[in-house]
């Protein structure tokens, strides 16, 4: 053993055996337990590793001085006693992450800690993780933190809504028997740091979206208070049509033609965007389904108003020319049914060239021609107009 080198190696290489005793002796004798600049590795961080709770203690009470490596391992081990002895001798958490490593590896007792020496636990949202495992020692950590720090309170309404997006009836009972409010806003996907407001979410709108009654029953939805079309728009969105028809039911007259119309409104932005060749579209929901659920609210009432959106006009005829002309026609049929119940604007939104081409080669009925402008004969029957049809096929060919 030459040199202060030579000591701290031999520390080292007690350390790793667990010789207390004789790591105790070295110590006594003047070592430095802090290693030196040209060695990577501590002795605190192989006492740590190995699991030598006795060294761990001997070399803190030495000087020896935590570094962000160490707390990190301490965090993720989930050793509360442990880390609070770091956190005693000067060891720091200084990301979020190692904050909410300790959260979910140590439970409500690291939370407890964490409180009790300061540590920041709003900042990156630290506890969001731990409370989405379910574990009820954090939860109630959280409920009794939440009464001194109301800022925690976001995380809460964060795990909430993750637990009804999944459909945990157990998770959100536990949330809400610890305060978490479904109705606060939100960052959209757990992302703390989003700011945007048009980007914001709450737990009832994704127990809307995750489609379990039972869940929205919980959640004490008020026709009063709540924005039923939107919680309608989110269910419809995902397809959980048991969730439209519950919060159908709960809405006004007012609010069902409201959330109609939006449901009808994004159906046609989603075919529009959905038939068009540069969106590369390749996802679960094809454009048939999109036409399908036009067709389905037509049924339902629904009712589209041009005149309250011009916009909306551009959006029906995009979406009608860039169908596939099957698809465009069923999407005509379906608006003629209900939606657009004034048949001259309904003959003004279809009768563009591009959309009659479009119709030219389909199985057209009387109806649909006199739509699209393209008149029979006048003295047209049935089975002359089963020749025109047949006429058009065949010359398509």
């Amino acid at each position: 053993m030459v040199g202060m080198d030579g000591d701290y190696e031999y520390l080292l290489k007690l350390c790793r055996a667990g010789k207390l005793y004789e790591a105790e002796v070295l110590l006594a004798e003047g070592v430095d337990p802090n290693p030196p600049p040209n060695l990577r590795k501590s002795a605190l961080a192989v006492a740590i590793e190995k699991g030598f709770h006795s060294l761990v203690v001997l070399l803190l009470r030495s000087g020896a001085r935590p570094g962000q490596r160490d707390m990190w391992e301490v965090a993720r081990s989930g050793n509360v006693e442990l880390l609070g002895l770091l956190i005693d001798h000067g060891g720091l958490l200084l990301e979020p992450r190692d904050v909410a490593a300790a959260c979910e590896r140590g439970g409500g007792p690291a939370i407890d800690l964490l409180a009790s020496r300061g540590v920041d636990l709003v900042k990156g949202a630290p506890l969001f993780e731990a409370l989405c495992t379910g574990n009820k020692s954090v939860i109630g950590a959280w409920k009794r933190h939440l009464d001194r720090d109301p800022r925690l309170a976001a995380q809460g309404a964060m795990a909430l809504a993750v637990f009804c997006r999944e459909g945990s009836a157990r998770g959100v009972a536990l949330m809400l028997w610890a305060g978490a409010d479904p109705r606060m806003p939100i960052p959209s996907e757990g992302k703390i740091e989003e700011e945007d407001p048009d980007r914001r979410t709450t737990a009832l709108v994704e127990a809307a979206a995750g489609g379990k009654v039972a869940i929205l029953k919980a959640l004490r939805i008020d026709p009063l208070t709540d924005d039923l079309p939107d919680l309608m728009c989110a269910a419809d969105l995902h397809d959980r049509r048991d969730a439209v028809e519950f919060l159908l039911d709960l809405c006004t007259a007012i609010q069902r033609a409201e959330a109609l119309w939006r449901m009808l409104q994004s159906a046609i932005w989603s075919l529009e965007w959905k038939s068009d060749p540069r969106s590369g579209w390749w996802g679960q929901y094809p454009a048939s389904f999109e036409v399908e659920k036009i067709e389905r609210l037509a049924r339902m009432g629904a009712r589209l108003s041009l005149d309250r959106e011009p916009a909306l006009l551009l959006r029906v005829r995009a979406a009608l020319r860039r169908a596939e002309p099957d698809l465009a026609l069923r999407v005509i049929r379906a608006l003629a049914s209900g939606p657009v119940p004034d048949t001259e604007e309904l003959r003004w939104l279809v009768r563009t060239k591009a959309i009659v081409d479009k119709m030219r080669y389909q199985n057209l009925s009387r109806g649909d021609m006199e739509l699209l402008g393209m008149k029979l004969p006048k003295e047209a029957t049935p089975a002359a107009h089963r020749r025109v049809t047949r006429r058009c096929h065949s010359s398509r060919h």
